[in-house]
């Protein structure tokens, strides 16, 4: 008796982990180690967006990039859907760097912005938007968009991309 308590566990361990592995998504490519420093005048910019959009190789349906961390580093990812894998496609990619600032302040106290009507309110979001428009970005414009990015990364499967951009101007 003691035997087929063996057997049945033995049969329960191996249905249990039989179908751990993770299942690609269809389609999914094989990804290879990739990770980008940002530096904006040779100090690491910490928050920056980094997007990897193929010129060449298997783009798919997935996004690739990340966030730098305090080092400005970012490990690049592959992602779709709830899935994701650190790496990327084998390729040619044009990268574009991206940094938000943060929100304007609003000088004026809650209590004081309800006082105001309407129009008094509109006009005053619009001075403070104006003066947001104002602020130059933390990244410029020419690696945040896609059509003037000068960055470009090759992705081999024989070694590890590791590159650093700085986006002084």
């Amino acid at each position: 008796m003691k035997k087929n308590y063996n057997i049945i566990l033995f049969a329960l361990l191996i249905s249990l982990f039989s179908g751990c592995g993770k299942k690609l998504p269809e389609g999914w490519p094989k990804v290879y180690p990739c990770t980008i420093k940002v530096t904006k005048g040779g100090t690491p910019l910490e928050g920056a967006m980094v997007i990897l959009t193929p010129m060449t190789g298997s783009g798919g349906n997935w996004a690739i990039g990340a966030t730098t961390d305090a080092q400005g580093v970012a490990v690049i990812h592959t992602s779709y859907t709830n899935f994701t894998e650190p790496g990327a496609p084998e390729g040619t990619f044009k990268v574009t760097i991206n940094k938000s600032l943060p929100p304007l302040k609003d000088p004026m106290p809650p209590e004081e912005l309800e006082k105001l009507d309407y129009m008094a309110r509109q006009a005053h979001v619009a001075k403070l938007d104006a003066e947001a428009a104002k602020r130059p970005p933390i990244v410029p414009k020419k690696y945040s968009d896609m059509s003037q990015t000068p960055l470009k990364v090759e992705i081999k499967p024989d070694a590890p991309v590791e590159e650093t951009f700085d986006v002084e101007k």
